[in-house]
């Protein structure tokens, strides 16, 4: 980024304002990070349904020790293909 500000409009910019930027970019184009683990939950419902036999399982930290929010800790998923050797 500094190159190419610097090449194209002459602009000279401190390393941590293009990091805050860059990242304030990456976020505008793939969304934050948390807010793809509340789809989490309804993932696992899908699996189960769409893959019968299957098994999707979820570990949430205590809420209560997370300051009331759980928190992802852990994912199992073995799809019914997988059981049977496929």
């Amino acid at each position: 980024m500094a190159n190419t500000l610097m090449g194209r409009y002459g602009l000279v910019r401190p390393k941590h304002i293009l990091r805050i930027a860059k990242n304030k970019i990456i976020d505008m184009l793939q969304g934050k990070q948390e807010e793809g683990y509340q789809y989490l939950a309804r993932y696992t419902v899908m699996v189960k349904e769409t893959n019968p036999g299957s098994l999707c399982y979820i570990k949430w930290l205590d809420p209560a020790k997370e300051g009331g929010h759980p928190v992802f800790f852990r994912m199992f998923i073995c799809f019914e293909a997988c059981k049977r050797g496929l």
